[in-house]
């Protein structure tokens, strides 16, 4: 199941300047174990997410994030809702590609076996 949530970290402002991005961290884990009803020992961050958190330094996290959350039997994965589009749509191309790559060599075999037959029946 895919659901999409916008979380307040605004709550990792509380805690020192050098704890902010770990802070934030582990804030997003147990919202997102809340939301989904799972063990916080179940959700794994991905790592577009955790640059995203690490963007402008440890000290100014951003104080809303946009995430999706992925519940699967392993556990709940928070990625961020581009990162499943942009592996669709590579997946797309790469499948248009071969396609094309594919009646290329279908219609090239053809040629090739027919001069390889016909210079056999010569010799």
């Amino acid at each position: 199941m895919e659901r999409i949530y916008t979380f307040n970290l605004a709550g990792a402002y509380k805690k020192p300047v050098t704890k902010r991005q770990r802070v934030a961290a582990e804030l997003l884990k147990a919202l997102a174990a809340r939301h989904s009803k799972t063990p916080a020992e179940k959700v794994k961050l991905s790592s577009a997410v955790n640059s995203l958190l690490q963007s402008h330094g440890r000290d100014h996290v951003p104080r809303h994030v946009k995430v999706k959350l992925t519940t699967d039997e392993k556990g709940v994965f928070v990625t961020l809702p581009e990162e499943g589009a942009e592996k669709k749509e590579v997946k797309e191309l790469k499948g248009i590609l071969e396609e094309k790559e594919k009646k290329e060599e279908k219609q090239e075999k053809p040629k090739f076996e027919q001069k390889s037959v016909e210079a056999a029946g010569k010799k």
